[in-house]
């Protein structure tokens, strides 16, 4: 008996030995696994590799069509640098049923058998390609978002709050996963585009919270016209330090809010002055924004850390009011040492530039800027002789212009008159002489 019990268990182990060693030789798929309703057993890898190819190769090429209040665009998948991951679709198929001991190998296949094992689509994107491809439509759908903003109103010292809007754009992450979750599918193919909200720069509460309710100082230069370059120069400045918010403490640079006055910035050429001539110069007209600026800054009670005058006076400003600026080397640096929030808005109308100073004025005083006359410099007159003119003619060559010497205070004004005065500045515009021909030799 005992010999018959051990010849039947050394058959059955034999024979489960045999089975177990041929089982773990094989090297296709097991039945009873598919991708879909795609059957992959009985394939090696090479060929479940093509089989999964040719069944979902057709599918990148099939329009994807993108939707947002309609239709707005349609791609392919391939178009989108989308693809399959054959390769690791294939070793998921080889290792379904070859995991884990024998026992639990055997009884995983047997599930599978019956009640079959489906794999998905294992899809890849290259997200350069993907958000390359989507450009148009992002740029056909985003909405930009809109700052809160303050409106001057027509009497020039009060402001209306204009709330802030969000904007939006394509939420290029959540679109990769539902695009990715489409090809896991048989086509046709259509998505509504995800959004993301673009938050404003400055949000309505935000804007409330810094307690800007009035103008609390303007300033208005005008210019003309017809010197088209000019007034673009101007316009270009003005809005490099348009809505500028200054909070207590802060310095703002003219120069590093405007960048290089260049023509790859958009300015042109218009009259500068350079070593008290006026000449051509690219970026002409923005000293008329820093002026501007400057001078609404001081009746504003803004600290000045940095003003340089000009060389020459200026038509559109009195004398020791000028503020010039030259990029990197003459700057206007405006400090805010109040204890209030202000705001800049610089006005560009058909002939003017008005810059305004929202906030909250505190004070009982206002600022005034006077002007003191100190000195009157004469210019020189240089006689050069001309055989052509006839004896005792003279010509004007070069017009002269007298210097002047001035004094600049800033004054606290009350209601009961000046409180207090500083000097902001003593200024030295020196003469521009002149030169006449004569028609005879000069005089020794």
């Amino acid at each position: 008996m005992l010999v018959f019990l051990a010849a039947l268990l050394v058959l059955t182990v034999g024979s489960l030995g045999g089975f177990y060693t041929y089982d773990f030789l094989r090297t296709d798929v097991i039945e009873g696994v598919y991708l879909e309703n795609l059957s992959l057993g009985k394939l090696k890898r090479d060929a479940v590799i093509q089989r999964l190819q040719e069944y979902l190769e057709p599918r990148l090429q099939e329009p994807i069509n993108f939707e947002a209040d309609g239709v707005v665009g349609t791609l392919t998948a391939a178009e989108l640098g989308y693809g399959f991951d054959y390769a690791k679709m294939a070793d998921q198929a080889l290792r379904a049923g070859r995991t884990g001991n024998w026992f639990l190998q055997r009884a995983a296949r047997r599930r599978i058998l019956k009640e079959g094992l489906f794999i998905r689509p294992q899809v890849t994107v290259d997200r350069e390609k993907f958000q390359r491809a989507l450009e148009p439509l992002r740029e056909k759908t985003q909405v930009e978002p809109v700052s809160a903003q303050w409106e001057v109103l027509p009497d020039r010292r009060q402001v209306k709050l204009i709330p802030a809007q969000p904007g939006q754009t394509i939420d290029y992450d959540r679109l990769a996963l539902l695009v990715t979750e489409l090809l896991k599918q048989a086509p046709p193919y259509s998505v509504s585009l995800p959004f993301r909200e673009i938050k404003p720069r400055l949000d309505t509460e935000e804007a409330v919270n810094l307690g800007i309710t009035e103008v609390v100082a303007s300033y208005r230069t005008y210019f003309s016209p017809s010197n088209t370059s000019r007034v673009k120069n101007i316009r270009l400045a003005a809005e490099s330090i348009d809505n500028k918010i200054l909070l207590p403490g802060e310095v703002l640079s003219f120069n590093r809010l405007t960048g290089p006055r260049l023509p790859e910035s958009g300015y042109e050429e218009a009259p500068v002055i350079i070593n008290g001539e006026l000449v051509p110069g690219v970026g002409g007209g923005v000293c008329q924004v820093s002026t501007t600026l400057y001078n609404a800054a001081v009746l504003a009670n803004l600290t000045i850390l940095e003003r340089n005058k000009h060389s020459l006076p200026s038509a559109y400003v009195g004398l020791g009011r000028d503020a010039t600026v030259y990029y990197d080397y003459l700057d206007l640096k405006i400090h805010n040492e109040t204890v209030r929030p202000v705001l800049i808005k610089a006005i560009v109308g058909r002939d003017y530039i008005e810059v305004l100073i929202l906030g909250k004025w505190v004070y009982d005083w206002r600022v005034q800027i006077e002007v003191e006359d100190l000195e009157t410099i004469p210019p020189v007159w240089t006689e050069r002789y001309d055989p052509s003119l006839e004896p005792g003619q003279r010509v004007i060559e070069k017009e002269a212009m007298p210097g002047r010497k001035v004094r600049v205070w800033k004054k606290y004004v009350g209601p009961g008159g000046v409180v207090s005065r500083e000097i902001l500045s003593v200024d030295t515009y020196q003469p521009i002489n002149g030169v006449v021909r004569v028609g005879s030799m000069p005089k020794n």
